[in-house]
């Protein structure tokens, strides 16, 4: 046990030499479930759970009950150090933390992934009066993006990212949809409110800027958690949504908790919600078809979206078949020790050379994780390398502590070790399996597919030569697959500008008249190809 609490835990909080804040937590609580209601969000990919290991805080002052809870995931030295889990830790007394890592909400970062060429970023007060503006917005499960867009130019002037902050109710849709069911869902739609508000307020909007309307483009359970929708129909067989978007709203029908009090845009502003394809094919990916341009391909297109669930679409002659692979978050970041979402410092890139590993940043920030794109391209090289073999199996110098690869501000080794390689594993291996059972079902070959659209913030920093190294995708499309961006928002963009009820509506009608939806969880022949598939080959 550490000392006891002294004098000067009267304070709520106070900074330390490593800028991190402090907190007093009281008798009685949960530390996890404490920071939430104060709307104070660490990272929890597990929902809570005890089982992802990143809710880390560390005991300052008082003592916390030793139940062995944490011995699991935490090693000796780190209990000895004073660092607990914060989902794991109920007070009997006061007692302060640190928060091992900053807050979510102070984590936004500029971005410019997502298809648009931008060499600089305008003052809202030179805004052309005779113009008409909006905002397309990203609603990811991992990461929010939004942009200002000049409607009357057709040209993105501000963007901006964050995180979502929901992930701590789970780094998954299906745990949050189980917290929203349980009774949390004012608190999940409170929470990315904030989310789009702060980071609205981030790019300098107010209730004065003249943004006439919004375009958001998510799955169908974000557009569920935002509107607070009955999630029961989503949560399981025969997956009913409540709605699929292609609604306009006012203002205040969506933001009805925090808008109207922060005033963050205009009252008369409208808000349109991009239409999705299905309960698990959402508003995104049809924002990715319009984006790409896939409805005008001829011959056979393929466009994957790689997400926590894989979202895919393969156009054959003038026929959709979709279909999501639950993938599971660990390519977006979650579920890996040092995973983070496509923010700033997020290592996205790993390369050998000859003094050993050399890493690229989002941003070329400070390394604060490994998000996708860096973790497939680390594999990649560790099996180069012959640090990894193709079972995923470590060197045997490696396997008790993993693979290091940078340190963070806190001096920390970012690493990726067993448990992470599993995750990346299953990932991969749900997405090929995935994408050659789609093609089967539509009765198309590799050979026979004439491009492949790789999407999502995963596929913004995507190098193809080093995923044909780990076997994410099928032999014979990797050579055709072209990185695309966040097509999310590039789609809400595209209809701000075009027109949404006279182009997208009118499109969107015609493709799911055409859609063939693809069930994999009653698949058996893609269950036998997931196991074959989680190695690196």
């Amino acid at each position: 046990m550490l000392n006891k609490p002294t004098d000067d835990m009267n304070d709520t909080t106070k900074k330390t030499h490593t800028k991190e804040k402090q907190y007093i937590i009281p008798s009685g609580v949960n530390i996890l479930e404490y920071l939430r209601s104060k709307d104070i969000f660490i990272p929890a990919p597990c929902g809570g759970a005890g089982t992802c290991g990143k809710c880390k805080i560390r005991l300052i002052a008082g003592c916390l009950p030793d139940n062995g809870n944490d011995r699991a995931l935490l090693s000796d030295d780190e209990i000895n150090s004073g660092l607990r889990l914060a989902c794991r830790s109920n007070t009997n007394m006061p007692v302060r933390i640190q928060l091992f890592t900053e807050p979510d909400k102070e984590n936004f970062s500029i971005c410019t992934d997502h298809g648009n060429e931008q060499d600089h970023e305008i003052d809202l007060k030179d805004m052309d009066s005779g113009h008409e503006y909006g905002i397309a917005i990203d609603l990811g499960t991992t990461t929010i993006a939004a942009e200002i867009t000049d409607i009357t130019e057709n040209v993105g002037l501000i963007t901006r990212a964050s995180v979502n902050r929901q992930r701590t109710f789970g780094a998954d849709v299906v745990s949050r949809i189980e917290a929203a069911a349980s009774g949390r869902g004012e608190e999940l739609k409170r929470i990315i409110e904030k989310d789009l508000c702060d980071l609205v307020e981030s790019m300098g909007i107010s209730s004065e800027t003249r943004i006439s309307k919004v375009v958001i483009s998510g799955n169908t359970t974000m557009y569920h958690l935002l509107m607070e929708y009955d999630v029961s129909g989503i949560a399981s067989f025969p997956f009913s949504p409540v709605s699929l978007g292609g609604e306009w709203f006012l203002r205040d029908e969506v933001f009805s908790l925090e808008t109207v009090k922060r005033k963050v845009l205009p009252q008369d502003c409208r808000i349109y919600l991009m239409p999705g394809l299905g309960a698990f094919v959402g508003g995104d990916i049809f924002s990715g078809m319009y984006a790409t341009g896939i409805t005008r391909d001829k011959g056979v297109s393929f466009f994957i979206d790689i997400g926590t669930n894989a979202e895919m679409v393969l156009k054959k002659e003038d026929m959709y078949f979709t279909t999501s692979a639950a993938a599971g978050p660990a390519l977006e970041g979650g579920n890996l020790k040092w995973g983070t979402g496509s923010v700033a410092g997020a290592i996205s890139g790993v390369t050998a050379n000859t003094s050993g590993f050399g890493i690229k940043t989002i941003s070329d920030a400070a390394p604060v994780g490994i998000c996708g794109t860096g973790a497939i391209e680390a594999v990649y090289e560790l099996l180069q390398a012959g640090i990894l073999d193709r079972y995923g199996t470590f060197a045997e110098r490696y396997r008790d502590h993993g693979f290091p690869l940078a340190k963070s501000v806190m001096g920390e080794i970012i690493s990726l070790d067993q448990d992470d390689i599993r995750q990346i594993q299953m990932a991969k291996a749900a997405i090929r399996a995935g994408a050659e059972a789609l093609m089967k079902h539509a009765g198309v070959s590799a050979d026979e597919v004439d491009r492949v659209y790789v999407s999502g913030g995963f596929g913004s920093y995507l190098d193809m030569k080093k995923a044909a190294g780990t076997g994410l995708l099928p032999e014979g499309l990797l050579c055709k697959a072209q990185a695309t961006g966040n097509t999310s928002l590039k789609g809400a963009q595209m209809a701000l500008s075009d027109g949404i009820r006279s182009s997208a509506d009118e499109e969107y009608q015609r493709i799911m008249s055409k859609t063939e939806p693809v069930d994999l969880a009653n698949d058996e022949w893609f269950k036998e190809r997931y196991i074959e598939c989680m190695n690196f080959e």
